[in-house]
């Protein structure tokens, strides 16, 4: 799991905005955020994209994805799925990727 500063911070301003301020607690959101810090992976943005996702701001997304190296990018978002894959990341939904995790299991099951 991993993500880069920009995101971190996005997600600190989103957890900012008074949607959230007035359903959650100060220290609830703080606790969320701190959470989320401590299962991730932070990583360096040495790659640079622009112009692949429908929404500019969804390439910060992938430019994380590339500069991670990762084989799969997760996200609900339906237009950043319809990239389809980028430099050989494929971009799936929730769905799809505990599917390739339950092939995955399977596949590394011995059989009787």
């Amino acid at each position: 799991l991993v993500i880069s500063a920009a995101i971190l911070a996005e997600i600190e301003n989103t957890l900012d905005k008074p949607f959230f301020r007035a359903r959650r607690s100060e220290a609830g959101l703080d606790a969320a955020f701190a959470a989320i810090v401590q299962v991730v992976t932070v990583v360096d943005l040495i790659t640079n994209v622009s112009g692949v996702a429908t929404h500019p701001e969804d390439d910060v997304i992938l430019s994380t994805a590339v500069s991670a190296g990762v084989d799969f990018l997760v996200t609900g978002d339906k237009m950043l799925q319809q990239v389809g894959a980028y430099q050989g990341i494929y971009l799936v939904s929730p769905r799809e990727f505990l599917d390739v995790l339950e092939a995955n299991a399977r596949s590394q099951t011995p059989s009787s």
